[in-house]
């Protein structure tokens, strides 16, 4: 029986239990023999909570100590030519980290790897700040004028593993479609909106280029940012992600999921193709389908599909399928979706698909087939959804 439930306890027991040699001989069975970061590579902050193996009579241990997967950031010195977003990628790349992640930089030999602008992107980890009286030393190993640094962020330092600059395009367009700035002719400057949101002008200024790109607002030259409100109105749009669970909330209906099925099947060759599968092997695959229903209505049905191997060996009945698929696949697979190839089919639909979903003879479905990729741009898993009328979509085209 596994000792802990989730990341946070099994990180938590990481530090609390292992210590330098136990994970050095650890990684020596399992035949990892670069067990160590190059010694440049230094803590932000040397100061963490104590230590647990302190024998009678000894001080508290004050060394750094983390647990956590590893993020890696490679920055670079550029000078020859202006940048499109000097600072934005290393701010998002710190907005990016999601819990029990740690921050590992190196890179840029003529330039700061932390500073004021990180400072206020992040927190560092379990160290406050030096008083104001304190010597320039003090202040340099914090604002991270060393070379390189690590930095652990934890749970509560941000939410659900989402850019700032996201957060911000979010809240505002909630904002937006609330009503407020409905009688202006324009938004509010960048430094108005930065104080309103509680964030720094660059985080809104990302924030506006998210909106932009997905059609909300127009950002014109010499005018100002300009909202489309028709725009602004618009629920479920199929060029953005489908959260059915919000589309049957956001009208007032409870949603909920029943004939939930899981089984292990033999890859087909199209299905494994998809998938990026190795076509000379036989790979196993996990198939996920679901009714879900609005209240008592039965809305649409989905089969979701994905290799066995993602899930590193977890027993599969310790996991609930219940759940939206992408938030499985990420906790438990360490995965992160971010975006889908989707095609569109009116269809009838399977004999047994109908009969779930009750449909009239003359009912058809409108079916979405997605292949699924991550961040590295590797297909992750297919999706088959079939919905019935009971939603109605629309889609925003960006001809410019």
């Amino acid at each position: 029986m596994a000792m802990w439930k989730n990341d946070d306890e099994m990180f938590a027991l990481m530090k609390e239990k292992l210590y330098t040699p136990v994970v050095g001989d650890i990684l020596d069975q399992m035949g990892y023999k670069h067990q160590f970061l190059p010694a440049s590579i230094r803590p932000l902050a040397a100061q963490v909570p104590t230590a647990p193996y302190i024998l009678p009579g000894e001080e508290e241990d004050k060394r750094l100590k983390v647990a956590g997967y590893a993020c890696t950031v490679l920055e670079n010195d550029v000078f020859e030519y202006p940048a499109e977003k000097p600072f934005g990628y290393m701010t998002e790349a710190l907005d990016d980290l999601k819990p029990n992640e740690i921050y590992i930089a190196t890179g840029a030999h003529n330039s700061a790897l932390w500073g004021e602008l990180l400072t206020a992107c992040g927190t560092p980890c379990a160290q406050p700040a030096p008083s104001p009286t304190a010597t320039n030393a003090a202040w340099r190993t914090y604002a991270g004028h060393e070379r390189n640094f690590c930095m652990n962020k934890t749970t509560e330092n941000r939410l659900g593993g989402e850019l700032r600059s996201h957060q911000a395009a979010r809240r505002l367009l909630e904002e937006l479609r609330r009503g407020r700035y409905a009688d202006a002719a324009q938004l509010p400057s960048e430094l108005e909106l930065a104080d309103v949101l509680g964030v720094s002008r660059t985080v809104v200024r990302d924030a506006l280029s998210d909106l932009e790109r997905d059609g909300y607002v127009e950002r014109v030259r010499g005018i100002g940012t300009l909202v489309n409100r028709d725009v602004v109105r618009v629920e479920n749009r199929m060029d953005q992600k489908l959260e059915f669970n919000r589309m049957i909330r956001s009208i007032g209906r409870v949603p909920h999921s029943d004939n939930l099925m899981v089984t292990r099947e033999t890859a087909m060759p199209e299905l494994a193709a998809k998938l990026g599968l190795d076509p000379e092997r036989e790979h196993t695959l996990v198939f996920v389908r679901r009714r879900v229903l609005a209240d008592e209505t039965p809305v649409l049905y989905s089969t979701d599909i994905l290799p066995l191997a993602l899930f590193g060996g977890k027993r599969l009945d310790t996991i609930d399928f219940s759940r939206p698929i992408f938030e499985i696949v990420e906790q438990h697979c360490h995965v992160e979706v971010t975006e889908t190839l989707t095609t569109l089919h009116a269809v009838q639909g399977a004999p047994g698909i109908r009969r779930q979903l009750g449909l009239r003879p003359e009912q058809a479905l409108l079916q979405l087939d997605e292949i699924c990729y991550s961040r590295t741009c590797k297909p992750v898993l297919c999706c088959q959804t079939c919905y019935t009328d009971f939603f109605d979509f629309a889609m925003v085209r960006k001809l410019i």
